[in-house]
């Protein structure tokens, strides 16, 4: 990429519904690394600095079921698209069961193909980091519960919806803001933990071998201040780190990637 602009220029993609478009206007299966160099060329011609293809990330299983089984959900899908089939419901790009990306886009590689695409028009390539959250089936869970946010029986007899148990005696937290109701697809991270606090920094790592910037999705929602005022009633025995987790994230990031 050459020299960014001060105030550059972003431009948004939800990947799935693009890349079906994509499919019809050139009458082909594409994939994240085939598409056309003109779709670059177009909207590097039209002014943009970057483009952010929202959604690229592995979904989970769990979360497209739990849409399927939703009775709202599936009369807002009657409505905005009165023809759906089950084909059609992907699940959350924000309940990330891993950031690799997922399999119905491409192959593993083809992020780094894409961002070289991008680059040799001037553009950059921008994905989503979600730094309070994960589907509520990541592999984590299990493995590495105490990276999460884990109440007792007692909690969640007085908050029912802000828990799920995924083993015997074990309730860990649904992703929350202070304002609304738990997304009931996620698992809430436990951003005083100084183990999870690593294994997020690792991920976003990761990201940064294969983008140019990132998305933080609910970015606020890592600050010490916040993450307290939702959920310092549960997490009773993690004393405050000493540093925010963004200070902790950006400075470990630059030191790779400058």
């Amino acid at each position: 990429m050459g020299i960014m602009r001060h105030h550059p220029h972003l431009y948004e993609i939800n990947t799935y519904p693009y890349i079906q478009h994509l499919n019809k206007k050139y009458n082909r299966q594409l994939t994240m690394s085939t598409i056309p160099d003109e779709e670059w060329q177009e909207l590097s011609r039209q002014g943009f600095d970057m483009v952010w293809f929202m959604g690229v990330w592995q979904r989970s299983r769990g979360a497209r079921q739990n849409a399927l089984a939703d009775i709202s959900l599936r009369q807002e899908y009657s409505h905005v698209l009165p023809n759906w089939n089950e084909k059609d419901v992907t699940g959350s790009p924000y309940a990330i069961y891993d950031y690799s990306l997922d399999l119905a886009l491409g192959k593993p590689d083809e992020l780094v193909q894409l961002r070289y695409s991008l680059n040799r028009h001037g553009l950059g390539l921008i994905l989503d980091f979600v730094p309070n959250h994960f589907a509520f089936d990541h592999p984590w869970v299990l493995s590495y519960p105490g990276r999460f946010v884990r109440g007792t029986a007692e909690d969640e007899r007085a908050h029912p919806d802000w828990f799920f148990a995924p083993a015997p005696d074990m309730y860990l937290a649904h992703g929350r803001d202070p304002y609304f109701p738990p997304w009931s697809d996620t698992v809430q991270v436990n951003i005083y933990a100084t183990a999870l606090r690593r294994a997020l920094i690792n991920e976003l790592l990761k990201i940064a071998e294969v983008a140019d910037g990132v998305r933080c999705d609910m970015a606020m929602l890592a600050l010490s201040d916040i993450f307290e005022q939702v959920w310092g009633g549960i997490i009773r025995s993690y004393p405050r780190p000493e540093t925010e987790f963004w200070a902790e994230a950006i400075g470990q990031v630059r030191q790779k990637q400058p």
